[in-house]
């Protein structure tokens, strides 16, 4: 398996005429973090997430701490990257 760096878009960076871009970016990252982690512990992730914060706002960090609390036998620092 190769490895890739993603650099994520700063602030500004993307402009509003390019939102669908962005969306297909971020489509490919959440891809790739379900292929890496496994899809079975991806889903587990997002269902705790939801669960968590079904009726109030979130930030980033909520969506990573749920897929992180569904890792069994695995780190990933999401935070890092």
């Amino acid at each position: 398996m190769a490895s890739h760096i993603l650099k994520l878009p700063q602030v500004g960076e993307v402009g509003p005429i390019c939102p669908g871009i962005l969306t297909a970016w971020l489509n490919l990252v959440l891809c790739m973090l379900s292929e890496y982690i496994g899809k079975k512990q991806f889903l587990e992730g997002i269902t705790l997430y939801l669960k968590k914060c079904l009726y109030g706002n979130t930030i980033t960090c909520d969506l990573w701490d749920g897929i992180s609390a569904a890792l069994v036998g695995f780190y990933l620092h999401i935070q890092a990257l």
